[in-house]
Order: structure tokens, then sequence, then C-alpha cells
């Protein structure tokens, strides 16, 4: 089991320490026309959705026979009117350099959705994912 440290700092940051690894990250909390420090937690959220994506692929690229090597993600994501919640995570995969077959991209597509944080996430959060292939 997972376990992290949460400390406030001050003026709307937390850092987040993994205990395992060592590794921290801070959050900023968004204020009205003031610019970002660091990433919001709903950022973290979304982009742990596209981090999870890629990372199943990688563990299935030995099997399926491809290269992951230079495959990116961007990620972009709405929020319902009150901003108090996630409503769509959309991520770009752009797989360009895999050179995958049909087979492969549709092996590739499922694997996409089987991912940890994307079983994890709302039914009702909408998780598209455009797979760019050329």
């Amino acid at each position: 089991m997972a376990k992290l440290q949460l400390v406030y700092k001050g003026d709307k940051k937390v850092e987040i320490a993994n205990q395992s690894s060592g590794c921290t990250i801070v959050t900023h909390a968004p204020e009205t026309g003031k610019a970002l420090e660091s990433n919001t937690p709903i950022d973290l959220v979304a982009g742990a959705l596209a981090a999870c994506t890629l990372s199943m692929l990688a563990v299935g690229e030995k099997v399926q026979g491809y290269n992951l090597a230079g495959a990116t993600a961007e990620v972009d994501y709405t929020m319902d009117a009150q901003h108090t919640r996630l409503t769509t995570i959309t991520i770009a995969l752009h797989l360009e350099p895999l050179h995958l077959d049909a087979k492969q991209r549709q092996v590739v597509e499922r694997i996409a959705k089987s991912c940890p944080v994307y079983q994890s996430l709302r039914e009702d959060i909408e998780k598209k994912f455009d797979f760019i292939y050329e």
C-alpha cells in the first residue's frame, strides 16, 4: 500500500511526499487572476490518467512488439460550472513513432482504458482519448 505524507506549506501550497520513493511534489490552489507556481490537484488527477495510460502501454510494449520511445500525451480537462469537479478529461496520445499496424492499434486502445486511474475515476467523468498514429 502506498503511503503519502502531506504538509500544508502556507500560501495555498501543499507538499506531497511519497514515503516509499522519497519523491515530493507541490500543489497550489488556483486563484483568479494569479499565475500558478505549480500544478493544481486537478492538474494532477488529469495528468495521472495520461501518465497511467502511457505506463500501461509501456508494460505492454514487449508483449505487443512495439517500442513506446518517443510517444507523448497532451491533456486537457473541463470542470463543471461551479468548478467543483471534473466533467471531462481529454488525452491526445501521439503514437506516430510506434508505426503500429491495425491489430496493434486495437490492442493499444484497449490497454489505454485498462489503467488503474481510468478504472478509479467516477463513471460520469467523460474520458476521451484521441489516438494519433500518423
